[in-house]
């Protein structure tokens, strides 16, 4: 299977997962912890002050914090992974096989047991592998058919048990 990612589409999938595990929900919660107090000191200084410059000044900061962080998040991602697929431009070939995964690349090549994987999901984008401390994202679109999909989908679930969640 070739892959071509979509640097959008995986820091998409990526944001979005990361924003409901226990760590993205917490740095969520600071964000608001951090803002509100900020927007809510600068309104106090506009209204009970008269000190509207400064006021001004923390309640636009805050208030374009807490709105701004949610739409660059994203974006600040996809950069990350273009940068990271620039440094190798080309073509990339995925292969899963019961040896585990192969990645291929016109200057590089590596393999992967799949005692490495630490996980697999799938996402309604398509696959998403966990592997050492870097999670890999695998579209739908990249495979030929939908019965491909499915047939890699089956051996990945087969070769790494129940660090496979499938749904």
């Amino acid at each position: 299977m070739v892959v071509n990612p979509d640097p959008s589409e995986a820091a998409r999938v990526q944001t979005r997962l990361f924003l409901r595990s226990p760590l993205g929900v917490a740095f969520v919660a600071l964000v608001v912890i951090v803002c509100l107090p900020i927007a809510a000191f600068g309104f106090w200084l506009i209204f009970v002050r008269q000190q509207y410059v400064v006021g001004t000044f923390f309640a636009v900061f805050a208030c374009a914090l807490l709105v701004m962080w949610p739409l660059r998040f994203p974006a600040a991602m996809a950069k990350r992974i273009e940068k990271t697929l620039a440094a190798e431009p080309g073509e990339r070939a995925l292969t899963f096989s019961t040896q585990g995964v192969d990645s291929k690349t016109p200057h590089t090549e590596a393999h992967v047991d799949w005692t490495a994987v630490k996980g697999a999901r799938t996402v309604p984008e398509g696959l998403l592998l966990h592997i050492g401390r870097t999670r890999f994202f695998v579209s739908k679109r990249n495979f030929a058919s939908p019965a491909e999909y499915d047939r890699a989908i089956q051996l990945i679930g087969s070769m790494i048990g129940a660090r496979a969640s499938f749904g």
